[in-house]
């Protein structure tokens, strides 16, 4: 017999007596113990798991919650989101969608979304800087516009169609909140897909008004084509332009030519689409054309502009093309620098432009690795390399540096100007002839690259 034959005889008398055996010990116990029976030096077994987290109470009593009025509805969203901190996972507590709904809409009625805290991000390497908002303090409360516009996006997303068409007017606010990101925008959009296109309308020309144009832009999908011509007609939507086909609203793409609300890249489309349309046999412009186009030669964009004149020109208008200007504003001639530059092809430069004694082209780069000044340009500075040139003024052609003049010559009005993506700075030298300023020289000077390695001392 084994030493536990005892043990076991002893519980079969005890259950055969009638009397109630002895309780059992749960598993800690036993594992308590077995514990207290090993051996000396014996790895000891865990003592026992400890219990389960609890989960904290809810923060709304949902089975006595009230939500029937504004008042409320306030009341509630101050318990589930007393502070910013975690409000994501409070709101996932919100017991079935048509709380849920109710909440959204009572939050979007009491509107306060305007978050004026932002702070500057760079954009690019040279390119400035852009607005972006703030990040919201985990101790901010529902009072914070600025917590109240993130709830907001997550309110949005609990909209039905039918909740879009009732709060028309306070999404509309919403969108009109504009920049500095377009997250409201966007989701607004987004939930007015299925509305009518009435409502639509009205906010996608909300966004476009508040500056949120590719927000605008991109929530165009499934209008018909005469609300893709009401959006581009009478709310100057981009994309509602570039929808359409020319050749079934060409009264719009006429009007689009010239209509300086939209972007130039849409302007310079609509001119390309109404002169595609023309017979390859026609020799003239119809007239409704040929006064957009000549409307368009004085585009404040260079590139509508010239589009336009050379347009013209095919057609024997060649009075449009950029001209040497007669008078002494540098502004007029930066113009026709601008013009010139964006030109299809090599653009003949227009007579008396070039100075009598020709243009002198000057380039400065900078190289931080250079340290010697070989061959010596008389700078002092051997990181500095200098070249200079002289044309003859019948000998100059084109305008120098001509691609990366396009964007340093946009709205530039007076030397020098910026290409804006490289930092690269070009000065213009003028001289006076007969009373109009002729170009005598051009600089571009590419200095140290400021979002690269450090500047090196001066030696």
């Amino acid at each position: 017999m084994t030493r536990s034959a005892p043990l076991l005889l002893l519980v079969g008398a005890v259950a055969c007596s009638g009397r109630a055996g002895p309780t059992l010990p749960g598993p800690a116990a036993a594992r308590a113990g077995a514990s207290a029976d090993a051996a000396p030096g014996a790895d000891q077994p865990d003592q026992g798991e400890p219990p389960p987290p609890t989960s904290p109470p809810p923060r709304v009593d949902w089975a006595a919650a009230r939500i029937d009025s504004d008042a409320e509805l306030a009341a509630v969203w101050r318990r589930l989101v007393p502070v910013a901190l975690d409000w994501d996972l409070a709101v996932a507590d919100i017991p079935d969608d048509a709380t849920a709904r109710a909440l959204a809409i009572g939050l979007l009625r009491a509107g306060n979304f305007v978050c004026t805290r932002v702070h500057q991000a760079p954009v690019g390497c040279r390119a400035g800087a852009g607005a972006e908002l703030a990040d919201v303090a985990p101790t901010a409360t529902l009072d914070d516009p600025c917590l109240r516009r993130q709830v907001a996006l997550w309110a949005i997303e609990r909209l039905s169609t039918e909740d879009v068409v009732a709060l028309a007017p306070t999404l509309e606010q919403l969108v009109r909140i504009g920049p500095p990101e377009p997250a409201l925008a966007d989701a607004v959009l987004e939930a007015a897909i299925d509305a009518p296109e009435p409502v639509r309308l009205r906010l996608v020309a909300a966004a476009k008004a508040a500056g949120q144009d590719r927000a605008a832009d991109d929530n165009l999908g499934g209008l018909s084509d005469a609300a893709m011509i009401t959006a581009a007609r009478d709310w100057h939507l981009d994309g509602a332009v570039e929808a359409i086909d020319a050749g079934l609203a060409r009264p719009t793409y006429l009007a689009a030519l010239t209509d300086l609300r939209l972007r130039p890249a849409t302007r310079l489309h609509a001119l390309t689409e109404l002169v595609s349309l023309l017979d390859v046999t026609a020799t003239a412009l119809p007239r409704d054309l040929e006064a957009g186009l000549v409307k368009a030669s004085a585009d404040p964009d260079c590139g509508v502009a010239m589009a336009a004149a050379e347009a013209l020109a095919s057609f024997g208008k060649v009075g449009h093309l950029p001209r040497a200007p007669a008078s002494r504003r540098p502004a007029d001639l930066l113009r026709t620098l601008c013009l010139l530059v964006h030109a299809e092809g090599p653009a003949p430069l227009p007579r008396g432009l070039i100075a009598p004694r020709g243009l002198t082209v000057i380039e400065r780069v900078y190289d931080p690795t250079q340290l010697d000044d070989a061959p010596d340009d008389g700078d002092g500075d051997p990181r500095m390399t200098r070249t200079v040139t002289t044309t003859p003024a019948s000998e100059v052609e084109v305008v120098p540096f001509d691609d990366e003049l396009v964007t340093a010559l946009a709205g530039c009005r007076a030397s020098p100007c910026v290409d804006p993506s490289t930092g690269v700075r070009f000065s213009f030298g003028l001289a006076t002839v007969a009373g109009r300023l002729t170009l005598a020289s051009i600089e571009r000077f590419e200095g140290p690259d400021r979002c690269g390695e450090p500047e090196l001392p001066s030696p």
